[in-house]
């Protein structure tokens, strides 16, 4: 594996403005309806990331890495609210999201500003990743699932900054997807939950 874990720190000058905060209160609601589980039968593997967090994390990640401009992929989707903040910091974005009901929220839910990340359905695992080979008991993650790379708007070899939320004992599985196929400095930013993120960095 050819990663290098990198240093990570939050913007502490980040604040969201008055049209992505009520964008991330409605978020949130959605996501503890969800979580909750009052109901919805749709969702399955569904755990919010805390979007604030992400985005403070994602603006020092974007202003030390001259990230505006460049393509961000998030890996699992949910209801888009990285994706969201990852776009409204200059990124060009679009995620995968293996639940079409969670796409079509996502897709509802940032209607109305004025930002278009892209929510494709289907699997962020590449269709010849070796990782479909090696097992199919992932608690999130679907090997089963059909990639929908082949609609994405560009390949991964494009992408400057992947995001991921591994369940507790997939990070290695996440580190192999991306190291096999991210392009040469491309970077891996992942939630671990608990308020613990990482980030990093595939060397050439």
């Amino acid at each position: 594996m050819t990663l290098t874990e990198c240093e990570l720190d939050c913007d502490a000058q980040w604040c969201a403005t008055p049209e992505i905060e009520a964008y991330l209160q409605e978020l949130d609601a959605c996501s503890d309806l969800i979580v909750g589980n009052q109901g919805l039968k749709w969702g399955r593997g569904f755990y919010a990331s805390d979007y604030r967090t992400a985005a403070r994390h994602l603006s020092w990640v974007s202003r030390n890495y001259d990230l505006a401009g460049h393509w961000f992929c998030e890996w699992g989707a949910g209801l888009g609210g990285v994706s969201t903040c990852a776009a409204s910091l200059g990124m060009r974005v679009f995620g995968f999201e293996v639940d079409g009901r969670l796409v079509a929220k996502a897709k509802q839910l940032v209607g109305s500003l004025d930002l278009d990340p892209q929510f494709l359905t289907g699997s962020f695992i590449h269709n010849s990743a070796e990782i479909r080979q090696q097992r199919s008991d992932f608690r999130a993650m679907d090997t089963l699932e059909h990639s929908a790379w082949g609609r994405a708007p560009v390949s991964a070899e494009h992408v400057r900054l992947f995001y991921a939320y591994p369940w507790p004992g997939e990070e290695d599985w996440i580190y192999q997807l991306f190291d096999e196929l991210a392009g040469g400095e491309a970077l891996l930013f992942c939630f671990h939950g608990a308020d613990e993120y990482s980030l990093r960095m595939r060397q050439h």
